[in-house]
C-alpha cells in the first residue's frame, strides 16, 4: 500500500471517529486530503516522511499519520 493511501485511510478514520464528538467540524476531510496532498508532494520532492508529515499537520492528527506510516520510506 502507498503511503498516500495510508494516510487517506488514517484521515477517514480520524474523521469518522470525530464526527461523534461535539464541535465536530464537517468541513475537515477535504482540509485533511489537502494536507495530505502537499505531505505527498514534500516526499516526492525528498523530503522524508516524518519531516513533510510534521511540517503540514498538527496536534491529533499528526499523531494518527505518524502512527499510520511508522517506519515508511518508499514512494508517496
Amino acid at each position: 500500500m502507498k503511503i498516500k493511501d495510508k494516510l487517506i485511510s488514517a484521515a477517514t478514520q480520524f474523521d469518522a471517529r470525530n464526527s461523534k464528538r461535539r464541535g465536530w467540524n464537517p468541513y475537515a476531510l477535504p482540509q485533511y486530503f489537502a494536507a495530505i496532498d502537499s505531505i505527498c508532494a514534500d516526499i516526492e520532492g525528498g523530503l522524508n516522511v516524518e519531516a513533510a508529515i510534521r511540517k503540514h499537520t498538527y496536534d491529533r492528527f499528526r499523531d494518527v499519520l505518524l502512527k499510520a506510516v511508522s517506519g515508511e520510506r518508499g514512494e508517496a
